[in-house]
């Protein structure tokens, strides 16, 4: 899950927490991020180089994403290993 603080400006934080399909109740991994649009209007979602915490941040590295309009998302980590996928529920700009 992604959230993007409300606020002013081209930057703003964000929080970014990953559970376990099997146990969604509490995150196995979080980290802080920044949000912003790029030039063509996708949200990227920047979290390189962000201290990870959780259980399992011994094994995770900070995933930054792209997201477009139509929920497509595209996701880098630090390690730099790459994935895909699409949003699964989103809130209106």
């Amino acid at each position: 899950m992604i959230t993007i603080d409300p606020g002013e400006g081209l930057r703003r934080p964000a929080r970014v927490e990953t559970y376990l399909t099997a146990d969604p109740s509490r995150p196995i991994v979080t980290y802080d991020a920044t949000a912003f649009r790029d030039q063509d209007g996708e949200l990227q979602v920047d979290a390189r180089g962000s201290a990870v915490s959780g259980p399992w941040s011994g094994n995770w590295s900070p995933d930054s994403f792209g997201i477009d309009d139509y929920g497509q998302v595209r996701a880098l980590d630090d390690q730099p290993i790459g994935g895909s996928g699409s949003v699964g529920a989103r809130r209106p700009r």
